[in-house]
């Protein structure tokens, strides 16, 4: 069975954005994908999640370009996240977060979001679609916005545990703001001098002690996570956290918000409430002092990953949506 994917590239180096890569190198059996782009292509700075004239203008080209482009869409396609292109058949849409929430925390436009939800709530209740969401936080939002057909298909991944290597906290995030970097700092500065701090992101004052990087590729950060012990993810505003996963996959503890969807993500119950400094602090320290805790709570999410984001489960589940929307669509 052929797929038509419609994928979206990521504001850092232009390769797939890491669910979409996920979805797609854990595909299901017997079914083969079809990369379909997004019009235009652009470069990575075009990409980003909040508006500017960059992203206007991508946006304007798209909603000129897409709804055309569509009609060469054939059999089924499934499309990543938002994009013009329209259903005109079986169709899979993949969101990691309510409409609502792309249009309060990332796309703020004002007065026109109640109707933009409006009209993505009518395409997306087309006949032969069906929506995914990546958790139960994204499902319950996307049906009280009242769309009908949704199922809750996280990403998939395959656990590859990490050894216990020194201690080394990081932080990992491109909007400082949203994704609480000052927080972080202040639980980096409150932490010993014998602590490794990474911060990967950006930041408007370097503070001593720790390493800064200001960007770096997906598979960068892949690397960097296989010499850490913590991850803090402080997140005020959040669509899923996929940072979270792909460390709770390597066995590595992660100390999160309380905000939308993370404590479902993260499922270890280290959770803090946002802006709780001395929550984080706490959590870190514990962590990185007690190797019997921190070898139940690696463990555990080990456990949860390996259940939860099986690759032959969610591959299983989502080639019978498929043959579904299919079926119905004959």
């Amino acid at each position: 069975m052929e797929v038509s994917a419609i994928v979206q590239r990521n504001r850092i180096d232009n390769t797939l954005r890491s669910g979409i890569e996920l979805r797609l190198r854990y595909a299901p059996k017997d079914i083969r994908y079809r990369l379909v782009e997004e019009f235009p292509k652009l470069g990575p700075e075009f990409n980003d999640y909040v508006i500017n004239s960059k992203t206007v203008l991508k946006w304007v080209l798209k909603l000129l370009g897409e709804p055309i482009l569509s009609l060469r869409l054939t059999g089924i396609v499934h499309s990543f996240f938002l994009n013009a292109y329209l259903p005109r058949g079986p169709w899979v849409q993949e969101l990691d977060q309510p409409l609502s929430n792309v249009f309060s925390d990332y796309l703020k436009i004002g007065s026109l979001r109640e109707r933009v939800i409006e009209l993505m709530k009518d395409v997306f209740n087309m006949r032969g679609t069906t929506v995914i969401g990546w958790t139960n936080w994204c499902a319950k939002g996307l049906r009280e916005e009242g769309i009908k057909r949704v199922e809750v298909l996280p990403p998939p991944i395959t656990p590859t545990p990490k050894e216990i290597s020194n201690k080394t906290i990081a932080y990992i995030g491109v909007d400082y703001e949203r994704k609480g970097g000052d927080i972080a700092e202040a639980v980096f500065e409150r932490l010993p001098g014998n602590v490794r701090k990474v911060f990967v992101g950006n930041t408007p004052r370097e503070r001593d002690g720790v390493e800064y990087v200001e960007k770096l590729p997906h598979s960068k950060i892949i690397e960097l996570l296989r010499d850490v012990d913590l991850l803090i993810f402080p997140s005020r505003k959040e669509a899923y956290g996929i940072t979270v996963l792909e460390a709770m996959s390597m066995g590595i503890p992660v100390v999160t918000s309380d905000y939308g969807p993370l404590p479902e993500v993260a499922s270890n119950n280290l959770k803090c409430s946002t802006d709780d400094i001395g929550c984080f602090i706490n959590y870190s320290k514990e962590l990185l002092y007690s190797e019997d805790f921190r070898t139940s709570v690696s463990k555990k999410e080990i456990e949860v990953v390996t259940s939860r984001n099986s690759p032959e489960i969610l591959g299983s589940k989502l080639k019978r949506i498929y043959q579904d929307i299919e079926s119905k669509s004959g």
